[in-house]
């Protein structure tokens, strides 16, 4: 180990073994012409499960709310489909 060079530097350690937790399920995009040939209400309800699940995995709290925001209205449109 090597002698701090000044007062606020951290001694040379090893840096801790990180376990990254299990990834949630990967979301699967469908093929366009199936979603295509689905009713409106059945569309809306995917496009909303799926920035559902994006907000789980976005990239700031900001991204995440963007997302939740957007299923939100979704299943808004959904009442009147």
């Amino acid at each position: 180990m090597t002698a701090p060079r000044f007062d606020f530097d951290v001694p040379d350690v090893p840096a801790p073994v990180v376990v990254a937790p299990a990834k949630p399920q990967v979301w699967r995009e469908i093929p366009q012409a199936l979603f295509l040939s689905w009713p409106r209400r059945k569309q809306l309800a995917y496009c909303a499960r799926r920035d559902e699940h994006s907000s789980t995995e976005a990239d700031s709290p900001a991204d995440a709310e963007w997302f939740r925001q957007r299923a939100r209205q979704y299943r808004e449109e959904m009442k009147h489909a």
